[in-house]
């Protein structure tokens, strides 16, 4: 039996470097970034800094309201889909 991991623990970390280009951004302009508390801040692991890929992107998203409102669409039509997919019963082919 497998101990349910914290969202914490689960929830996929990035470096200086893997975060400055997910925001498409070069990592000193990340590092003035981080500095003057503009964007969110790191975790540590013991000395190493670390961004929560979640946080990043729940920023990306407040600085771009059109965002959310895409992403919100999104995923009303993958939920509507998935009802629909789930009506439909496979058709069964005649063997032989």
């Amino acid at each position: 039996m497998s101990t349910p991991q914290s969202p914490l623990l689960a929830s996929p970390k990035l470096n200086q470097t893997d975060a400055a280009k997910a925001l498409g951004v070069s990592v000193s302009h990340f590092k003035r970034m981080v500095a003057g508390q503009q964007c969110p801040q790191p975790i540590y692991i013991g000395t190493a800094k670390r961004w929560l890929e979640s946080e990043l992107e729940d920023w990306i998203v407040q600085q771009n309201p059109q965002l959310k409102d895409a992403m919100e669409l999104k995923q009303q039509a993958d939920a509507l889909l998935a009802k629909i997919r789930a009506k439909k019963k496979p058709a069964l082919k005649a063997v032989g």
